[in-house]
C-alpha cells in the first residue's frame, strides 16, 4: 500500500486528517455493528480520533490515488496499442 502524502481523508463528522499522518486504523467492535465506525490513530496525537466511517472505507481512501494511477497507466497502454495497430493496418492497405 502506498500512502499519498498530504491527501485529506474524510473521517466524517466534518473532520479530515492528512493521509501521511495516519498511523493506524482500528475498527470499533463493541457496541456497534460491523463496518460502522473506526478509531484512527494519528501521529502526534495521544488518543485516536473516532471516525464515522468504516475501517475498509478509510483504507480505500488512503490508496485510491495509487489505484487511479495504475488504471490510467493501463488505459494509456491500451490506447497506445490500438493506435499502433491502426497505423499498421493503414500501412498494409
Amino acid at each position: 500500500m502506498q500512502i499519498q502524502p498530504g491527501r485529506l481523508i474524510p473521517l466524517g463528522y466534518g473532520r479530515y486528517v492528512r493521509s501521511d499522518e495516519v498511523a493506524a486504523i482500528e475498527p470499533v467492535t463493541e457496541g456497534r455493528g460491523p463496518q460502522r465506525r473506526a478509531l484512527v490513530w494519528v501521529r502526534g496525537l495521544p488518543a485516536p480520533l473516532v471516525a464515522s466511517r468504516s475501517e475498509a472505507a478509510l483504507a480505500a481512501d488512503l490508496v485510491a490515488v495509487e489505484q487511479q494511477r495504475l488504471r490510467t497507466h493501463e488505459l494509456r497502454s491500451m490506447i497506445r496499442q490500438m493506435s499502433e495497430a491502426l497505423d499498421d493496418g493503414a500501412r498494409a492497405a
